[in-house]
């Protein structure tokens, strides 16, 4: 054995000496490519003996429990301590050589399987590429939280949200942090306890957002993850052992990765805020899967029935929505939409600010009345306007005003002609029904013009 690891270097001197003539023969530098190869053998061979050191370890007679970290006898599949199930000699293997695998009917599996399922249904709808993101009005219309349609009763969308994804890389970077942390949550509390923490810790971080005064429309399962990460992390901090802390300390790195990474990309930071503090609290106020009193455990079960009933609700009201927008929400070319009260406001403020502008032209404050509509963030003309002809262009825009203004006032009496030409009238379907919506709709534009 000695031998062999004696002959190593030399050998390995042959074939970088042999890869290092070959870059000199092709114009390298070749002292930094003798470096560059001196430096991954050395890094790969500290890998390779790491490896085989953890298999030893896996491979010695004693054990440590998950739960309480008591040793126990490599062969016991029950803790003596506290009655934990102890891990399979092949499933020790694969942890202490820094895997984490799900098993085969892993509740994390399962999940993945459903967020993909929901994703794929998105796809469908949406009528997107695989990599394009999900446009606004899908988002809404199967689920995703938006505080507006969550005050006016819609909300089990505190819940469907959790399952819906904006695009492929973002459903990609869940399923990996899934992957990590959902087995580990698993192991600690049990596969349902699991999924119900996800699910509660996934609602309260988007109240905590509500309260946070969110403003654009959200979608992820980072709040309930981000959940799992608090659990284990209380669980960890609350067992004392080392191995809970050495979990513990994993998951808060994962936290800080996942705020970190909200911060630079501006997503809902408040829900991934709530839901790890919902965690934490959930991991060290509930017990242990193997600590749990037995003189509870029917409740526990009681809970986690209820949380794999709401899991299975959510996925189904975000694949099959019950209800479509309402008819009060508008969506608009941005990234977030906004109700007919939002439009009628913004509409008004701007009647506002032009009826104080043409009142300064109709004064003769012409200078004054041009730089107040330039503050008024109104947009270049489509054709390039001389400067001496902005006066001219301000006062065509006034004579409109005063124009609709009078349509306005003739509205009650006259109906939809105070508006419509005697062709657009003809053209009109005779349709009661239809021309009391679009007189409806005058008079709702009346309504934000000043008197």
């Amino acid at each position: 054995m000695s031998d062999e690891h004696d002959r190593r270097p030399d050998d390995d001197r042959d074939w970088i000496d042999s890869v290092t003539a070959v870059a000199r023969w092709l114009g390298l530098n070749p002292i930094r490519v003798r470096w560059k190869l001196e430096m991954w053998r050395d890094r790969w061979r500290r890998r390779r003996e790491d490896l085989q050191t953890r298999t030893e370890l896996a491979a010695r007679p004693q054990q440590a429990c998950p739960a309480c970290g008591r040793l126990s006898d490599g062969a016991e599949r029950t803790c003596a301590g506290c009655g934990a199930k102890l891990p399979s000699r092949g499933s020790r293997l694969v942890r202490r050589a820094g895997l984490v695998l799900p098993e085969v009917v892993s509740l994390s599996a399962l999940l993945a399987i459903a967020l993909l399922a929901v994703h794929l249904r998105l796809m469908l709808a949406d009528g997107g590429s695989i990599l394009q993101s999900f446009r606004i009005e899908t988002l809404v219309r199967f689920g995703a939280h938006w505080p507006p349609l969550v005050e006016a009763g819609e909300w089990w969308r505190l819940g469907t949200s959790i399952f819906l994804h904006v695009g492929a890389w973002h459903i990609l970077f869940n399923l990996i942090a899934l992957s990590q942390i959902g087995p580990a949550a698993e192991e600690v509390f049990g596969r349902l306890r699991m999924l119900l923490f996800f699910v509660v810790t996934g609602v309260a971080g988007n109240v905590v957002s509500e309260l946070f005064g969110l403003d654009a429309v959200s979608a992820g399962a980072s709040g309930g993850l981000m959940g799992l990460i608090g659990a284990v992390a209380g669980w960890g901090h609350r067992s004392g052992t080392g191995q809970g802390r050495e979990l513990r300390n994993r998951m808060l790195v994962w936290a800080l990765y996942t705020m970190g990474f909200g911060f630079l990309i501006h997503a809902d930071n408040g829900a991934h805020a709530g839901g790890f503090v919902a965690g934490a609290a959930l991991g060290l106020l509930v017990p242990a899967r193997a600590a749990f009193p037995e003189r509870l455990r029917g409740v526990g079960l009681a809970f986690d029935l209820a949380g794999t009933f709401a899991a299975g609700a959510c996925v189904f009201l975000a694949v099959h929505p019950l209800t479509e927008p309402p008819d009060w929400v508008v969506f608009e070319d941005t990234a977030t939409p906004v109700s007919a009260v939002e439009v009628e406001a913004q509409i008004r403020e701007y009647y506002v600010g032009l009826d104080a502008v043409c009142r300064e032209w109709d004064a003769g404050r012409k200078d004054e009345a041009l730089q107040k509509w330039r503050r008024l963030g109104i947009p270049e003309p489509v054709t390039p306007v001389a400067p001496g002809e902005l006066g001219a262009l301000l006062g065509e825009v006034c004579a409109g005003l005063a124009d609709v203004r009078r349509r306005c006032r003739e509205l009650p009496s006259k109906g939809i002609s105070a508006f419509a030409t005697e062709a657009a009238l003809e053209a009109l379907p005779d349709d009661p029904a239809l021309r009391a919506e679009l007189v409806d709709g005058y008079r709702r534009m009346c309504d934000t013009i000043p008197p």
